[in-house]
């Protein structure tokens, strides 16, 4: 449930000049491929595309957090202005990883703000696939952890997100490409 008592900022408000015609987000499991996909349709569509996970490894590296957590709001106010330092880009892929149980009013924010359109896709792929890309990724070892917190926190969050975004499920078993030329063409920016 969605803590609607829970004070919170707005990144900015809202104008009809967008940054982006398109936010399209990226979802699913360790290892599923959401960074390497992204970056493809990059490449492919000239868009930007962020990783969570990597976006807040770095910020973290230079800015280490006061408290302990690290609050939601202001995590998506470093994101805006981070991507509005960028060259102007129609499409903004978005890796998330990862993805917080309770940030989701401020993603549903974030999208509302800057993009005119935003589509949703969660990557699914074989449990041991997954496994061999994160033992390559020096991520192994707590793998069934991870699977854990995605089905016990990611997941759950995503049933509500999927109220606000219709979540496309895509299947990651032939090729990262094939994949990312799926999601190409679900959205419709080519």
């Amino acid at each position: 449930m969605i803590n609607k008592e829970r004070k919170r900022t707005k990144i900015t408000k809202r104008t009809n000049d967008f940054l982006f015609d398109k936010i399209i987000l990226l979802f699913g499991k360790s290892g599923a491929g959401k960074s390497s996909v992204g970056e493809y349709m990059a490449e492919k569509i000239n868009g930007l595309h962020i990783s969570m996970g990597d976006f807040i490894r770095d910020y973290l590296k230079t800015n280490p957090p006061k408290e302990n957590l690290l609050k939601n709001e202001y995590l998506f106010q470093k994101l805006a202005k981070f991507i509005k330092t960028k060259k102007k880009y129609r499409y903004f892929i978005l890796a998330c990883n990862p993805y917080p149980q309770d940030c989701l009013e401020e993603l549903l924010d974030f999208i509302r703000v800057y993009s005119k359109e935003c589509f949703c896709f969660e990557i699914f792929i074989n449990n041991q696939i997954a496994l061999s890309r994160n033992k390559i990724e020096k991520h192994g070892d707590n793998y069934q952890q991870r699977l854990l917190y995605y089905k016990n926190s990611i997941k759950p969050a995503l049933l509500r997100f999927n109220k606000f975004y219709k979540i496309k499920k895509i299947k990651n078993y032939k090729s990262l490409k094939s994949t990312a030329e799926k999601i190409i063409k679900i959205s419709q920016v080519i």
